[in-house]
């Protein structure tokens, strides 16, 4: 999904905390893609002074993607982020790209047509007074609601 943001979105920065071989073999190409890899705080330090030079960073709060489609529950990480460094939240919301390449494959699906529709929602800034935790879930359940319309349409 990284691929697809980056194709809109530039001066881009993702992280990633992946140990598998695949992000291992890849690590020095993603690095220059923007890829800002592995965990703890010096990671978060380095998010956080990308946010406040107002670069774009990608994180994807659910940590990983599910097998059926469905939305995992969020990690607090970005959300703590976006209230530290003063900056809102923009959710995108991906479809489709689970029948392309299944969770757990490196492999492409044979398929003859498939559609994938990405939506960039417009900024969601946190309420007065609202800690990371309310604000992912609020943030959570917009992103269900635009991932269901989205679905049937």
């Amino acid at each position: 999904d990284y691929p697809l943001i980056a194709s809109f979105i530039t001066d881009l920065y993702h992280l990633t905390n992946k140990k598998s071989p695949f992000v291992f073999f890849l690590r020095s190409i993603a690095s220059l893609l923007g890829v800002i890899d592995g965990v703890g705080v010096n990671v978060l330090h380095a998010l956080l002074q990308k946010l406040r030079a107002n670069s774009n960073v990608l994180i994807f709060s659910e940590g990983s993607r599910s097998t059926e489609g469905t939305l995992l529950p969020f990690k607090k990480g970005a959300f703590s982020l976006a209230l530290e460094s003063g900056v809102q939240i923009v959710p995108v919301v991906i479809t489709g790209t689970r029948h392309l390449v299944p969770k757990r494959t490196l492999s492409w699906q044979n398929v003859k047509e498939i559609k994938i529709k990405i939506r960039i929602m417009g900024p969601m800034e946190p309420l007065e007074g609202e800690d990371a935790q309310r604000y992912k879930e609020r943030v959570w359940e917009k992103m269900r609601e635009v991932k269901k319309a989205i679905e049937i349409s």
